[in-house]
């Protein structure tokens, strides 16, 4: 019984630590707000351990209206174009190592 009650915790632990992670791509569509889940392709706001990309044209530059979750990855390609206002908020993307990048 003890060992099965183990198995169990394991179980919860694992399925509660992985995280999904969505790419989500930066197109502007509706407006400037960072929070508008339609200016992502695909659609909604970038959550916890998402990759965000700016690497397109877009029809609206960003601005960060809330304070965005941690993210994997960070990508700001050659053909963006647009601007990214942090409006006092932080990114920060969390390395492969554990080990978080800040920018401000």
């Amino acid at each position: 019984m003890r060992y099965r009650n183990i198995f169990v915790l394991l179980a919860v632990i694992l399925v509660f630590d992985t995280t999904a992670q969505t790419t989500r791509t930066w197109d502007g569509s509706t407006n400037t707000n960072w929070s508008e889940p339609t200016n992502w392709t695909p659609s909604g706001v970038p959550a916890l351990n998402d990759i965000v990309q700016f690497t397109g044209a877009a029809l609206n530059n960003c601005r960060l209206n809330i304070q965005p979750p941690n993210l994997t990855r960070f990508d700001v390609g050659g053909a963006f174009f647009g601007t990214i206002d942090l409006n006092g908020k932080n990114i920060v993307v969390i390395g492969t190592d554990g080990s978080p990048m800040d920018f401000n």
